[in-house]
């Protein structure tokens, strides 16, 4: 009685077969293997668990699906690890799955979090988890929670799909949400409609940084100033 509890999301299963078709897997780009990643914290840094059982090898993913964890939005580093480690504490002993459902969670500070290894099957996308790589925003981006994402977090994101893409060969547009995989609010009303954008995202290069002029030395004698060079700073976001 002296404690609260918030229950987040409650879902139904059934014993039923999977009667789903096998899903058609579009052409694939030119793969990098040298593809650099952007930063990423690893599993060590939130002291994730084991795998209670090996996980499947899924060594060439070819399409990417965006969640919405619908529970904690966090406002820093240390909460979103805190997070993430709860995160796989509930698959692992309340859904009784292997791991952590997602290959990456990313929060709204943009920082982006190491979940299931890649390269191996994840379990966020049921029927359709093959070839499938899971992205899973921090946060509830649907009513009544309503968090909003945050520039940052997109460009995590954009970031990381564009690794994906150039590192598989993946297709942008094969990035969807979860909701047009099965009946579900995720990634959430205010989430949903970034796909687009994220897709452009995934297939573009990053602009280079803005350049601005800075000035020299002034010389010993009045003149107007001289104006070269470059000043390295990032693009907004």
């Amino acid at each position: 009685s002296d404690h609260e509890g918030t229950v987040y999301d409650a879902e139904v299963f059934t014993d039923a077969p999977d009667a789903s078709t096998p899903p058609t897997i579009p052409s694939r780009g030119p793969m990098d293997p040298g593809a650099v990643s952007p930063p990423v914290h690893d599993r060590a840094e939130w002291r994730a668990l084991p795998p209670t059982n090996p996980l499947s090898p899924d060594p060439l993913p070819w399409r990417i699906t965006l969640h919405h964890t619908d529970g904690r939005y966090t406002s820093n580093l240390a909460e979103s690890l805190d997070e993430t480690r709860f995160i796989q504490d509930f698959h692992q002993n309340g859904r009784k799955w292997s791991d952590i459902a997602y290959h990456f969670i990313v929060d709204p500070r943009g920082n982006i979090i190491e979940g299931r290894p890649l390269e191996t099957l994840g379990a966020h996308t049921l029927s359709n988890n093959e070839g499938n790589i899971g992205i899973v925003l921090l946060g509830t981006y649907h009513v009544p929670r309503n968090d909003r994402t945050t520039a940052a977090q997109l460009t995590a994101v954009g970031d990381l799909g564009r690794f994906l893409v150039k590192r598989f060969g993946i297709d942008p547009a094969s990035l969807k949400g979860h909701r047009d995989y099965k009946q579900t609010d995720c990634p959430g009303d205010l989430a949903y409609p970034k796909l687009a954008e994220l897709r452009h995202a995934f297939g573009t290069n990053p602009a280079p940084p803005p350049s601005v002029r800075k000035p020299r030395l002034s010389p010993a004698f009045a003149a107007a100033p001289d104006w070269d060079g470059q000043r390295n700073s990032k693009a907004a976001a």
